[in-house]
Parts: structure tokens; C-alpha cells; sequence
């Protein structure tokens, strides 16, 4: 049985050999839940204060973007193994469409607009969440694994906490809430990336081999 000392000492040193793959999920994770939290809580100020919608048909509007998330985390976990080409893959499918509605967004954020394109991000979620759960939880080994996972829930505790007030500060004007989105979510996937980029060479090298 290992003491303290000595299982502390093998969690430091598997975070380190592991560090370049694990810092840019959980940045990910984090950034994901914050965009999430924060917008939710700007949609919910934005359907009372603005449109005056309230009671049943302010909670069925929360309906459209949560449902699709939940659809697709489901489609994405039933399907998803540890074959580290298809993670990446979903990673950058999912970033890559939260990162357009957003940048739509920016432009364009009318109500009808923001629920489609807010529902359209929310879906994309559905392919990041699961896909970093299944990524983090199989990079190391059981006995490591309690404190691997349990800090990534801290970046996302952390994104989910920080959301909502950061985004309060936003507020006053809605093309400056979709700006940092855009930003925010970039610079995340671009230090996901970069961290990653061997193996995302390698998964656009394969992808256009099959084209051919």
C-alpha cells in the first residue's frame, strides 16, 4: 500500500510527463464552462429585462440550447472511444462551429439569431465535453486517476463560477459579450492546438488521404 509521501510524489511526476496533454484539456474544459455559464446568464437577463418573457416560456427557451447539447453529448458518448485521431477530431469539430456561431454573433444578434446560433454553440459543447472527459480520464492510470479527474472538475467548477460575473461586466453591450467570446474561445484552441499539433498534423495528413 502506498503511503502519502510516496502516492504524491507519483501523482507529481505522472502531471509532469503528462503536462503538455493534460493543461490544454483542462484550459479547454474551463473556458468551455465559462462561455456556457455566461452566456446562459446573459440569455436569462437578456429574455426578462429586454423581451419581457417570462414564467413557462423564458424556461422553454432554455429548452432549445440545453436540449441540444444533452442530444449531442449523447451522440458523442455512445459513439466514442479512446482512439486519440477521433477525439481530436470531435475536439476540433465542436470548437470550430462554437468559435463561427460566435463570430456570427458578433455581427448579427438579433433574438431569433441568438437562440439559433446560441443553440447551434451549445450543440457543438455536446462534441468538446464528453470528448474531453473520455480524453483526461484514459491519459493515465487507475491509480492516478482520482486526481487527474478531480482537478479537471476544478477548471471546470472554476469556468461555471467565473462565468456568470465576468460576463455580468459585459452586458451593456452585446457585441462586446461575443467579441471576448470569439477571443476567449480562439486563444484556448489555439494553445489546444499548438500543445497537440504532431497529432493534428496527423489527423489532417490521414483526413486528406481519404479524400483521395
Amino acid at each position: 500500500m502506498l503511503t502519502l509521501r510516496k502516492y504524491t510524489i507519483k501523482i507529481v511526476k505522472t502531471f509532469h510527463k503528462k503536462r503538455n496533454f493534460l493543461i490544454p484539456q483542462y484550459l479547454l474544459g474551463g473556458i468551455s464552462m465559462f462561455v456556457m455559464f455566461g452566456m446562459l446568464y446573459y440569455l436569462s437577463f437578456l429574455i426578462e429585462e429586454t423581451y419581457k418573457i417570462d414564467g413557462f416560456f423564458k424556461g422553454a427557451t432554455f429548452l432549445f440550447p440545453l436540449g441540444a447539447m444533452t442530444i449531442t453529448s449523447y451522440w458523442t458518448g455512445k459513439r466514442l472511444k479512446t482512439n486519440r485521431e477521433e477525439l481530436n477530431g470531435l475536439l476540433f469539430l465542436g470548437n470550430i462551429l462554437m468559435i463561427g456561431c460566435f463570430f456570427v454573433l458578433v455581427w448579427f444578434h438579433s433574438f431569433s439569431f441568438l437562440l439559433f446560433f446560441i443553440t447551434l454553440a451549445f450543440g457543438s459543447m455536446g462534441f468538446i465535453l464528453p470528448s474531453i472527459n473520455t480524453a483526461v480520464t484514459s491519459s493515465v492510470p487507475d491509480s492516478e486517476r482520482g486526481f487527474v479527474v478531480s482537478l479537471y472538475g476544478t477548471c471546470r467548477f472554476l469556468g461555471v463560477a467565473l462565468g456568470p460575473v465576468v460576463f455580468e461586466r459585459w452586458m451593456d453591450e452585446p457585441q462586446t459579450v461575443f467579441i471576448y467570446s470569439v477571443l476567449i474561445l480562439f486563444a484556448s484552441f489555439l494553445f489546444f492546438v499548438f500543445s497537440n499539433r504532431k497529432e493534428f498534423f496527423s489527423l489532417f495528413k490521414s483526413f486528406r488521404l481519404g479524400q483521395r
